[in-house]
């Protein structure tokens, strides 16, 4: 079988999550069909947009042992093409030394048209069949885990006497531990915007496997704030419990820009809290403002 060989690392913003899915959905109608995707440091985490069974092989590279051993592999792998999805310049020069340049593909841009493109000029798509470009993401849920992670979310609402899920209207927030320090501010913004709505919850959640930076930044919240607040039973989430908040909530506001792409994709009202790193914290803060002045009549 041929074979299409990623080498690939997670971007900052992880957008490449999104094309490295993308990419796969629009190989596997090639003669390419064989997915290895060869990543370094362990890094790569299932999530919505990827599946460790979507691959017929995955390479961790660790160490230098790990690079020689699989030098072999990839040499008897007779017909293949190379794709570079990353910012890794040991990629980059590993890609030029092993392979034929003439099948080393690097992408240097993350978006969906560059992805079209380089498919396009490497004839892996032919001109008559560039309508079937898949342009949209694979999404990995399944139904039954979405009704088990709804069912808990309503017994623990139901144990604090709350509501079902369905029948509260709720500001979801999902956030990175890494960056609470720097949303303090924009909460007592919201703090302003929600003072006079009684009937309006909040629910936040972290995807952080270690808690202890959320723990405090929760504990430190506005006392306003915290009255508002529900589901602190689940403010350590996996992504069945976040697709179904996100589903349910009026705003969904969030650093996380795959689950941004996804509330995207349900055509959901969302808030990215993204800090560029030439903007200053005061301008960021601004921009939270004007995009909540957006959504003051749903809210």
């Amino acid at each position: 079988m041929k074979s299409s060989i990623i080498l690939f690392e997670p971007s900052e913003n992880l957008f490449n999550v999104i094309c490295l899915n993308i990419l796969i959905e629009n190989l596997k109608k090639t003669k390419y069909k064989e997915i290895i995707l060869v990543v370094v440091d362990n890094k790569l985490e299932e999530s919505l947009f990827i599946n460790f069974n979507y691959f017929d092989q995955i390479i961790r590279l660790n160490n230098v042992k790990d690079v020689v051993k699989n030098l072999r592999r990839f040499s008897l792998i007779k017909e293949k093409i190379v794709i570079d999805l990353s910012q890794k310049l040991f990629f980059y020069v590993f890609g030029n030394l092993i392979f034929n340049k003439q099948s080393f593909i690097k992408v240097k841009r993350y978006d969906i048209k560059n992805i079209r493109d380089i498919l396009k000029k490497n004839k892996l798509i032919l001109n008559n069949n560039f309508s079937k470009f898949i342009n949209k993401p694979k999404i990995f849920i399944e139904n039954k885990e979405l009704k088990k992670a709804k069912k808990y979310i309503n017994w623990s609402l139901n144990s604090s006497l709350n509501k079902n899920l369905d029948e509260i209207k709720f500001l979801y927030i999902l956030i990175n531990e890494k960056e609470t320090g720097l949303y303090h501010q924009l909460f007592i913004k919201l703090k302003k915007l929600l003072k006079f709505k009684n009937n309006l919850k909040i629910i936040i959640t972290t995807t952080s496997k270690h808690t202890s930076r959320f723990d405090v930044f929760l504990k430190n919240l506005d006392p306003e704030i915290k009255k508002i607040m529900i589901g602190k039973e689940f403010f350590k989430s996996d992504k069945n419990f976040i697709t179904t908040l996100i589903k349910k909530s009026i705003v969904f506001i969030t650093d996380n820009m795959l689950y941004y792409h996804y509330s995207d994709h349900l055509n959901q009202n969302k808030i990215l809290l993204r800090r560029s790193e030439n903007s200053k914290k005061n301008q960021f803060e601004e921009s939270f403002q004007n995009e909540l002045e957006l959504f003051k009549d749903v809210i």
